[in-house]
């Protein structure tokens, strides 16, 4: 299975330190759609809403994992 972010296409099995290339821009665009469901600007969202994102669903935030904190762990994941 192929994942296509833009012109960067990811396969699955693919190392974490290819993947950590795209990482920077791929959070980048959650915090672009997050600050576009909330009505505002990326720069004008702080680093206590940014973290809002990753808490997960069960702890009041929005459920979008850190990609740095889960790229290993998919990595290996994708062997199984």
């Amino acid at each position: 299975m192929t994942l296509s972010l833009s012109r960067v296409k990811i396969e699955f099995g693919t190392l974490p330190s290819i993947v950590s290339t795209i990482i920077p821009t791929f959070t980048e665009l959650k915090y672009t759609l997050f600050a576009s469901i909330l009505g505002c600007e990326v720069n004008e969202l702080d680093d206590r809403i940014k973290l809002l994102t990753y808490l997960q669903l069960q702890d009041g935030g929005v459920g979008l994992m850190n990609s740095v904190d889960v790229s290993r762990s998919a990595y290996l994941a994708s062997f199984a």
